[in-house]
């Protein structure tokens, strides 16, 4: 069985999970990768004519094409345009019509929920004020998706003492917000508050989940529904309509779209737990398109990320008056 009651993945699965997604050349080099640097890794960064690089906990490393780890780039494997090409096109699944819209956005999600991010030549068509599509890539980044049990637990704890909250999880991007959430969502669909709690997961990405081939590949717990690649604001109103959840789950707030939706969803009786790319609680303030979600009082506790990929700090925006 691959989901409730497993253990996480090794990072043997893990980084097998890349390699057979990244072409051959990657592959080769990302097999001889000592542990140590593997068991850390945050991303794995390529570009044309620059050098392979792997970003962990401490910095970053450059690989060589042997896969040893260097502190300068020196000795790096530099790859050139066919050998990017390559890795592209294997990150598509050697379908790049395919993931069209993907590619244009941005990012691919591969096997395992691991994102591709991508970044070449922006091509706009008339009268369309976002890119419709990329050419000539020239840069690959994967971000490595860890699932870390108990990353979630001061949550828990405080669920556990007041009841379910809203939540609003907050830091800058690689902080971890997206291993919290996805932790967050196993123990309440696991029964660890000592209720299985019916959760929602919005999963736009397919990077919570990791859904592939219809089945999750992240311990999402045993009364989670993930509604895969769904916008938030379709998979909010669907998981309302259809599932009745005690609880929304949904990554990366952005629009004034998702702000409605959440709106919404507050309003049907349903609790929300979401994510926000911000440097502290008062920085998102700031932002103007999120800063309602605060004042008309949706979220009740603001999770604070520190640089160490941890919580920090737990923040009950009612006593605050935040609100």
């Amino acid at each position: 069985m691959r989901n409730g009651g497993r253990t996480p993945k090794t990072i043997d699965e893990i980084f097998d999970e890349i390699r057979s997604c990244c072409g051959q050349a990657v592959s080769e080099i990302l097999l001889h990768v000592g542990r140590e640097i593997r068991k850390d890794a945050r991303e794995i960064r390529l570009s044309v004519g620059r050098p392979m690089q792997i970003v962990t906990a401490d910095g970053l490393c450059f690989c060589s094409r042997k896969g040893e780890t260097f502190a300068g780039p020196d000795w790096g494997w530099y790859p050139d345009a066919a050998e990017i090409d390559a890795v592209f096109r294997a990150v598509c699944q050697y379908s790049i019509h395919a993931f069209a819209d993907d590619i244009a956005a941005g990012f691919v999600t591969i096997r395992g929920g691991h994102r591709a991010g991508i970044c070449g030549t922006a091509v706009y068509e008339k009268g369309i004020p976002f890119p419709t599509a990329q050419k000539h890539i020239s840069s690959v980044n994967i971000r490595i998706a860890s699932q870390i049990f108990g990353a979630a637990d001061p949550i828990l704890e405080e669920l556990k003492r007041t009841g379910l909250q809203n939540i609003l999880i907050v830091g800058p991007p690689c902080s971890g917000k997206t291993t919290v959430l996805r932790d967050l969502v196993r123990q309440l669909a696991s029964g660890e508050t000592g209720a299985f709690i019916r959760t929602s997961l919005i999963d736009e990405r397919s990077e919570l989940a990791a859904v592939y081939e219809s089945e999750p590949q992240n311990d999402v717990g045993a009364t989670c529904d993930v509604l895969n690649g769904f916008g938030k604001r379709d998979g909010i109103l669907t998981a309302i309509r259809a599932f009745a959840p005690e609880m929304i789950v949904c990554d990366e707030l952005g629009g004034p779209e998702d702000m409605d939706a959440l709106l919404e969803a507050s309003r049907c009786g349903a609790f929300l737990a979401a994510s926000v790319h911000a440097d502290s609680l008062e920085s998102f303030l700031l932002r103007p398109n999120l800063r309602p979600l605060i004042e008309s009082g949706v979220f009740d506790l603001a999770v604070l990320m520190g640089k160490d990929c941890r919580i920090r700090e737990i923040r009950n925006l009612c006593k605050e008056g935040a609100r």
